[in-house]
């Protein structure tokens, strides 16, 4: 399967209250697009198999002029400059895709060009979903901080040297790491490499000395538990809200007759593709029937933070 990703225009709007209200009616637009909203921002996807993608970017031309002209009726301004479009699937799917007989992708007029990588709030997305542009983006971020940081730390306390991590660094580690919870060894090897320098910075350790006792101390751990602790808080939440929509109709719940201690676990999908094997649908069921049944049906959102923090940190025995 293919997914085509159609990234559509942020609405260039002087006042936020104003973007938010118009933007509440663009749904009307989308007949064959599925669509997500973010405050100002509107994601249209659609999932097709490769011999029906030049029929599908037609329908998604249509969409795109209906929103052209909703635009234009509540005088607001559809910024091609700021639309991306990207389609996705695995490296047999996309090789049978040919870029250059395919339709073009347009909006105002203007062509929206196919990109390798798209940026998509904040979170770098390739062709395949690897990851690797991300990862990337956020060893730059971090390093660069690290370099304004440096100067510094003779004059800073191991105490605020870890509030300036916990405030400044490990946030743009965390950002969205449940979506890319799969990524490769290698990738995650990076990854652990940013929070080791975390650890060094607030102890003044140099990058040849060995800090996993620092790392306890400081209660910072590892990419794998922080994913698996961020992922966890999700699952709980979208259980517990019902919010958002999208992400709650893939949690399908195992249907029983009688009341039994099961009744919180969810159905595991089958796993037709590496892609979906990585994707929400499996990996939030894996991980929340893993879990102990006391942990599972805490009280509140707090009270299972704390549980499965001490759960995860203790290996999940």
């Amino acid at each position: 399967m293919n997914r085509l990703l159609c990234l559509l225009p942020e609405v260039s709007l002087k006042v936020q209250f104003l973007a938010l209200y118009f933007s509440a009616y663009i749904f009307l637009c989308f007949k064959f697009l599925k669509h997500n909203e973010y405050a100002d921002d509107v994601q249209g996807h659609i999932s097709e198999k490769p011999a029906k993608v030049p029929e599908k970017i037609s329908n998604a031309n249509l969409d795109l002029e209906a929103v052209s002209k909703w635009s234009i009726l509540n005088s607001l301004f559809a910024n091609p400059k700021k639309c991306q479009a990207i389609l996705i699937g695995s490296s047999k799917a996309l090789s049978k895709v040919d870029f250059a007989s395919l339709p073009k992708l347009t909006i105002c007029g203007s062509e929206i060009i196919w990109q390798p990588v798209v940026k998509n709030l904040g979170l770098f997305m390739d062709q395949h979903l690897r990851w690797d542009a991300h990862v990337s983006h956020v060893c730059r971020i971090v390093y660069f901080k690290f370099r304004s940081l440096n100067r510094f730390k003779k004059f800073l306390s191991p105490k605020v040297k870890l509030r300036i991590v916990k405030t400044l660094i490990l946030p743009i580690i965390d950002y969205c790491n449940v979506v890319y919870t799969s990524i490769s060894v290698n990738l995650q090897a990076r990854i652990n490499r940013l929070i080791n320098s975390c650890v060094r910075f607030v102890v003044g350790k140099s990058k040849f000395d060995h800090i996993s006792e620092e790392r306890k101390k400081l209660g910072i751990a590892n990419w794998q538990l922080r994913s698996k602790l961020h992922l966890g808080h999700l699952i709980y939440r979208v259980n517990e809200s019902k919010q958002p929509a999208y992400l709650f109709n893939k949690l399908v719940h195992f249907e029983h007759v009688y009341d039994t201690r099961g009744n919180d676990l969810f159905v595991l999908p089958a796993r037709k593709t590496v892609l979906f094997s990585k994707s929400f649908s499996c990996l939030a069921p894996e991980l929340w029937n893993s879990l102990p049944e006391g942990l599972r049906m805490s009280k509140s959102i707090g009270i299972f933070k704390n549980k499965l923090e001490s759960y995860l940190n203790n290996g999940m025995t």
